[in-house]
């Protein structure tokens, strides 16, 4: 039987393919033990090598790949120094908008960050990747922070991005609910500003000071947006000759509008 008749069999087709399978599933399974100690050992040097850019040199002898502790989802290296624990490098993946996020944080004991890198993100290349120390300076600034000056702004950072994706989801696939929640979506944004605000006078004075600042934060943005309704309203009334904010006319009324013979 000659190779064009056997093609016209039925089984031909699944045993070529199941043929071809078996092939390419050996051939990876070849590649892949061949390759996975190397990919390993590769992988290792480049986190000894992050490693050593979050801590300063000489803070550490240990080895930190082994010292490890690991809490659920997050991964603790200890950064020992004649044997007592100096700092520590957190290892954590979140939630990126173009994918995951994987980061380490080196803190000493007193709580003040040493450095931060990304290890690994899936973020648009030119608008997202600013986050790599390659691309930008911008992560060398988190060095020197004390973690309580750095917790209520990054609070604040995410509660705006988050927001602002869900005002964005909203204004796309919900626009009937966008119409009636917009307004009070942005006004998180808002407040997060205010509480970025506060916080930053609060860290350097002390409580009455910061409970008189707060106060008066408030009652400055108050005024502010009191200030910007009126020019609202008097631009609408000079461009327009009505006012922006006005009631809408009832069911009755438009009824009576558009039927001449209602008496």
């Amino acid at each position: 039987m000659n190779l064009d008749g056997l093609r016209e069999k039925l089984p031909y087709q699944p045993t070529l393919l199941g043929a071809v399978a078996l092939m390419a599933g050996a051939a990876l399974a070849f590649a892949n033990s061949a390759t996975r100690g190397h990919i390993a050992a590769a992988e290792a040097r480049d986190m000894q090598a992050t490693l050593a850019q979050v801590l300063p040199r000489g803070f550490a002898d240990n080895d930190l790949l082994a010292d490890v502790i690991q809490v659920d989802t997050l991964k603790v290296h200890l950064a020992k120094k004649d044997g007592q624990v100096a700092g520590a490098v957190f290892q954590r993946v979140g939630r990126g908008y173009g994918g995951d996020i994987e980061v380490l944080m080196a803190v000493d004991a007193c709580g003040t960050v040493l450095g931060v890198r990304v290890l690994k993100h899936r973020e648009t290349p030119g608008l997202g990747d600013k986050i790599e120390a390659a691309k930008s300076p911008w992560i060398e600034g988190f060095a020197g922070k004390d973690l309580a000056q750095v917790r209520i702004p990054v609070f604040v950072v995410l509660i705006a991005g988050l927001v602002t994706v869900v005002d964005m989801a909203l204004n796309a696939w919900l626009h009937d609910l966008y119409k009636v929640l917009g307004l009070f979506i942005a006004l998180i944004v808002v407040n997060c500003a205010i509480l970025g605000r506060a916080e930053a006078y609060a860290v350097k004075n002390g409580v009455l000071a910061s409970a008189v600042d707060g106060l008066a934060m408030g009652l400055g943005f108050t005024f502010a947006l009191t200030v910007i309704g009126l020019i609202r309203e008097l631009l609408g009334f000079l461009l327009a000759g009505k006012r922006v904010w006005e009631a809408r006319p009832t069911k009755a009324s438009e009824t009576e509008e558009a039927d001449p013979t209602t008496a």
